[in-house]
């Protein structure tokens, strides 16, 4: 798994300024805080996985997370060889000290537990607690806000890959999200 920053061009710089207590901040990097930036970043990253898929390499990517795979231990070190001698020669920054570079079995990847081995996908432990702590949460409530409602939804969501019939259980709650949206002109 790579970590990935983009590092921005300085005559775009100045498109990401902002002044704070008196002083002026200007990002050296794409900002995780701007609508977009999830967008813009997959955008980019695309044509290059896309270039070392051309080589033969299976790899994942989720804005800034990568998942590179291969069926022996030589295929894998050469994807993992491969896309940090692209993504370096692109300018982008690896975080080695977030990243994996040896061949695994068992991987963390967007807070599941891939396991090759046994061919299944688990949610971290850390993932799990959160998703029940946030669904108790929710349940207690008498009446809860349309934004929180849509937090959990999406925490659901985000266990599907793990989760076999999470689909099922969040439907309904989708429904009422709807309707509640409408009932209230798009205003949560």
């Amino acid at each position: 798994m790579l970590i990935i920053v983009f590092q921005l061009q300085r005559n775009i710089k100045s498109f990401l300024r902002f002044y704070w207590n008196g002083k002026l901040f200007q990002y050296t990097c794409l900002p995780n805080g701007i609508s977009s930036a999830p967008r813009i970043f997959t955008k980019l990253l695309k044509p290059v996985y896309s270039s070392l898929r051309v080589l033969g390499h299976v790899n994942v990517g989720y804005i800034d997370d990568s998942l590179l795979l291969g069926e022996t231990i030589e295929e894998c070190n050469k994807n993992v060889n491969d896309t940090i001698e692209l993504m370096s020669k692109l300018g982008f920054v690896i975080h080695e000290d977030k990243s994996v570079f040896q061949p695994s079995k068992q991987i963390i990847f967007l807070g599941n537990i891939i396991d090759s081995e046994n061919m299944i996908i688990t949610l971290t432990a850390d993932k799990k607690q959160n998703l029940v702590k946030e669904c108790k949460w929710l349940l207690q409530r008498n009446l809860a806000k349309i934004r929180d409602v849509a937090k959990v939804i999406g925490l659901i969501v985000s266990s599907f890959s793990a989760v076999e019939f999470g689909k099922l259980f969040y439907r309904n709650l989708e429904k009422e999200k709807i309707i509640a949206l409408k009932n209230s002109k798009r205003r949560f």
